[in-house]
């Protein structure tokens, strides 16, 4: 297997109390104006399992999806969600791997193949419980651009916002 240079993951996930749909505020990301943005709201379509309230915000570098640049696979999103319990280590491996395995497709393929003879890995996470929040590594199949698998850095701090519309 081929490994990539580590790609930096800034992964923020909004969690505990948030105060209310009603107001405004843009985001909490900062990124470069020419990274590309998207929304989703939660619950997930490829991840109907997770049982969040509220919606993804996302930033992708310039040359996320070019595997030959050093910023392959380069994003950063948060997690606006309605209150929600303390973060542990294993709600977030449970989280994160439910997330990519549906974002990748790997139950799709596992279930669609009877065979089984070709069955993907499914993600492996490790979280580690950090003075900022949790920080970590992710092995995923990447389904869109390498046909492989790729080991992600990962960084999480839980804050509590106010809710944004998106």
């Amino acid at each position: 297997m081929m490994y990539k240079k580590s790609v930096l993951i800034f992964i923020l996930i909004i969690v505990n109390s948030i105060i209310s749909f009603g107001q405004e505020k843009k985001t909490v990301l900062n990124a470069p104006k020419d990274w590309k943005s998207e929304i989703i709201p939660f619950p997930l379509g490829f991840a109907q399992q997770i049982d969040f309230v509220g919606f993804e915000d996302i930033r992708f570098a310039p040359k996320w999806n070019d595997s030959g640049s050093e910023e392959f696979w380069t994003y950063t999103f948060v997690w606006y969600i309605e209150k929600y319990g303390a973060m542990t280590e294993s709600k977030l491996t449970e989280t994160f791997s439910s997330y990519y395995n549906g974002l990748m497709g790997v139950d799709i393929a596992n279930q669609s193949d009877t065979t089984k003879s070709n069955q993907l890995d499914e993600t492996l996470c490790l979280f580690v419980k950090t003075n900022e929040g949790f920080s970590g590594k992710m092995r995923v199949y990447d389904r869109f651009f390498t046909k492989d698998y790729v080991i992600l850095p990962l960084y999480s701090t839980f804050t509590s916002f106010p809710m944004v519309k998106p």
